[in-house]
């Protein structure tokens, strides 16, 4: 597998932190336009092989992928440019709204900022669209595999659970090695570690000195003797439990600040609100939290210092882990019963997108004339122009809040 340098890899993922609206799953689908289609940097095996790991570890999926594309690209170095390039423009753009959002609320009628968020968002549904049908006919190639598939989404569609995400897609693992799905020997995914293995000592170490400090000593210290070491306590267990994508940390931030009194229900949830209309992971919601949490002292630079703090913190779980995972996937992915699995999770995972991209993506569209249009226009946009996909999501902001403003 051929490297990238570093300064590519991290302008490569700003450029996709700037305009990858739509949450997870449209993110899946941008990075497989990027990095399969065109620069191809990877294959649709390999891409699927890293989107299926992912979604075994904690974090959230979308940036779990993006850390290790540039794992595999730059190794640790080109890892973090990954993440760096891909969560700093929704971390500074949320610990702005930490500071303006009543004056951003002031300026827009709430129907006017509500039909640019989903203008911006609408380019999503397509670009998921169009990557669920390759995937399709990438791994859903059998009978066996789409039965998989379609049993997956609708479990999904009617029960709800804690970790349902997860359930399905061990079942998939199961059922993958029941019915013998593995094909050939897929594309190795190769992590160029180096001799002396210090990357993975030095992962092992920081997961190990981590958990001490951030699980066992909050439990040990009272919170009113330090409040600060039980506010990145809250976010690195959110993060470490989050397993699928970024929407299922809600109930862990919500339950670790709200109900403790740390941050008012209200601020809490207008920020969750403005976080679905920026582009990039929805983790950045942490460096909101955190900017709010470090305005308290009354200090704008402790504020967004705090945000900067807290966001990391927050995706610290996924990114050490992640790296011992891969240190050990070229001989584990050899055994054939863990092919077998693997291909039925990638027809599980494929199942898990379809699922969110019915519902809420495309029926938060079809619910409302407005909705309808401004999903018609996107589509048009994507399947019939040569434009890019930045280009076309700055078109449609502007025209979500015209539909939303005057009609």
């Amino acid at each position: 597998m051929f490297r990238v340098s570093i300064n590519v890899i991290f302008f490569e993922f700003l450029k996709l932190g700037l305009y990858s609206f739509g949450g997870p799953t449209a993110h899946v689908g941008f990075f497989r336009q990027k990095f399969v289609l065109k620069e191809k940097w990877l294959t649709e095996n390999q891409y699927m092989e890293i989107v299926s790991i992912c979604q075994f570890l904690p974090g959230p999926t979308s940036s779990q992928i993006g850390y290790t594309i540039g794992l595999l690209k730059g190794g640790s170095k080109g890892g973090l440019a990954a993440w760096l390039g891909f969560t700093l423009p929704s971390t500074l753009l949320m610990i702005l709204g930490a500071f303006f959002l009543i004056e951003i609320t002031n300026i827009l009628s709430e129907e006017s900022l509500y039909g640019l968020l989903q203008g911006f968002a609408s380019v999503a549904t397509p670009v998921v669209a169009m990557a669920l049908l390759s995937m399709q006919k990438a791994f859903c190639f059998s009978f066996k595999r789409i039965l998989i598939t379609l049993f997956s989404t609708s479990f999904l569609f009617f029960f709800e659970f804690p970790m349902e995400q997860v359930f399905i897609i061990s079942l998939g693992f199961i059922i993958g090695i029941y019915l013998k799905l593995g094909s050939k020997k897929s594309d190795q995914v190769d992590y160029l570690q180096s001799k002396n293995n210090n990357l993975l000592i030095a992962a092992s170490l920081v997961l190990f000195v981590s958990f001490i400090i951030l699980v066992i000593l909050p439990i040990i210290i009272p919170s009113e003797k330090n409040t600060v070491l039980n506010y990145l306590a809250g976010f690195y267990k959110s993060g470490a439990l989050v397993f699928g994508g970024g929407h299922v940390v809600l109930p862990f931030l919500e339950k670790a600040f709200v109900q403790t009194g740390f941050i008012s229900e209200e601020m809490f949830v207008g920020g969750y609100g403005m976080v679905q209309g920026v582009p990039g992971p929805l983790f950045s919601f942490a460096a909101y939290l955190g900017a709010i949490l470090g305005l308290s002292s009354g200090n704008a630079l402790i504020g967004v210092a705090f945000g900067l703090i807290c966001v990391s913190i927050i995706f610290l779980p996924g990114l050490v882990i992640m790296p011992i995972v891969l240190n050990y996937w070229s001989h584990i992915k050899t055994i054939t019963w863990i092919r077998d699995g693997l291909g039925g999770v990638n027809a599980s995972v494929v199942g898990l997108l379809l699922s969110v991209f019915l519902n809420p993506m495309l029926m938060n569209y079809l619910a409302n004339p407005k909705g309808l249009i401004l999903g018609f226009l996107s589509c048009i946009f994507i399947f019939f122009s040569k434009m890019p996909t930045w280009l076309i999501v700055m078109i449609m902001g502007p025209v979500g809040l015209t539909i939303y403003s005057f009609y």
